[in-house]
């Protein structure tokens, strides 16, 4: 596997896991920069795509709270 495939998969794991996406995409843009690899556009977008996830998926769990769907343990 070269190091534009592992950017897809750094991209398939920010919708799944955005954290995990986000380390992979990271750690791939690093190791592509070094390299002068393929994928540098795809590993930027799973930054992206995690960062975004993770803004969506915090806003959903504020919001199941507020509106009472989701009650706090204790």
């Amino acid at each position: 596997m070269n190091d534009r495939d592992y950017a897809q998969i750094a991209l398939v794991f920010s919708f799944i896991m955005p954290f995990v996406g986000a380390a992979l995409g990271l750690m791939m843009l690093y190791r592509i920069r070094k390299s002068g690899g393929e994928g540098k556009s795809i590993a930027i977008a799973a930054i992206i795509v995690a960062a975004v996830m993770t803004v969506l998926m915090s806003s959903l769990v504020a919001a199941l709270y507020y509106f009472g769907v989701v009650t706090p343990i204790g």
